[in-house]
């Protein structure tokens, strides 16, 4: 060969791009790189949408306050009823929820941003059952027990709420006052708050209430579809499917997905038209065949007479 032609052959295979590792270690480290990476980025997903519903509490609370102020400011409120009073308390409530809020946000960044990321996405891969516990609101209840300060505003704002939520009903429906005609819209102010309140603590019980009465039914309509979905193949289609011995030389699986049971050599088997991988023990097949005519695998149609 000429010399000439041996380097110009040495600098293409120079240039040449090099291969994937093929190396199993090294496929490994690359797979768990790129699982870490996808973990750690919908941990991130899942931190900014947390960031983003903590602020949007916030910012409610925040026009609640601007319209208790506006109306005690700009119109009447008083009345035989002290509902001026509790409307202040409200707003006290209201800007205590929205700095606890604030607080809560900051918090998560802090602690599940960056570096963080990184660690609790190896925390969720090694642990694989944390990975549903990564919500919006889980980082949330994650970030007020990290920091006592937002545990304690939270637990404040939740009895002070409650507090209000009692009180403001004995204010509303009491018999008897002029509040409605004198102060007629801190008194709708009133009511409006209070049923805001009833939806804060209803809508998770009619929730609750609806999933139970509902679940007979849908139960019922899940028996019912399954029923028609599984069509059974006829007997002679089932007598006529040609059985063949296991080897260790057969494509696809060494066990039977329907008992999941390795083979044994020689043992009765089934391969189905579908594709040649799709193999069971004579008998589990033929048993799953009388009560459902579909492929166990592939759920593919089997007997074309079977009538649905």
């Amino acid at each position: 060969m000429n010399p000439s032609n041996e380097g110009q052959l040495d600098l293409e295979q120079a240039l040449a791009p090099n291969p994937p590792p093929t190396d199993p270690r090294a496929q490994g480290a690359s797979n768990s790189l790129a699982v870490r990476q996808n973990l750690s980025n919908e941990l991130r997903r899942t931190i900014n949408n947390s960031v983003h519903l903590n602020v949007a509490f916030a910012c409610f609370a925040i026009i609640k306050v601007v319209v208790s102020l506006g109306v005690l400011l700009f119109t009447e409120t008083e009345c035989d009823k002290p509902i001026n009073k509790w409307l202040i308390f409200m707003i006290l409530h209201d800007g205590l929820y929205a700095t606890c809020q604030l607080l809560l946000a900051k918090q998560i960044l802090r602690t599940n941003y960056g570096s963080a990321a990184e660690n609790d996405a190896d925390n969720m891969q090694d642990d694989p059952q944390n990975n549903g516990d990564m919500t919006v609101f889980s980082l949330s209840d994650q970030a007020e027990r990290r920091n006592k300060v937002v545990s304690a505003l939270a637990e404040i704002c939740r009895v002070y709420y409650v507090v209000l939520f009692i009180y403001g009903q004995i204010l509303y429906y009491q018999d008897g006052s002029n509040c409605p005609q004198v102060a007629e819209s801190a008194n709708t102010l009133v009511l409006i708050y209070i049923c805001l309140a009833y939806c804060y603590i209803g809508i998770p019980i009619i929730i609750i209430i609806l999933a139970c009465l509902c679940m007979p039914v849908l139960i019922f309509i899940a028996i019912l579809l399954s029923r028609r979905a599984q069509v059974p193949a006829k007997s002679e289609f089932i007598s006529k499917l040609p059985v063949v011995k296991y080897h260790k030389d057969l494509p696809g699986s060494h066990d039977c997905s329907i008992c999941i049971n390795e083979y044994v050599e020689n043992d009765d088997i089934i391969q189905l038209k579908c594709s040649p991988m799709h193999h069971f023990h004579s008998e589990c097949l033929k048993k799953w065949l009388i009560i459902n005519g579909l492929c166990p695998i592939c759920r593919a149609k089997l007997d074309p007479e079977a009538r649905e």
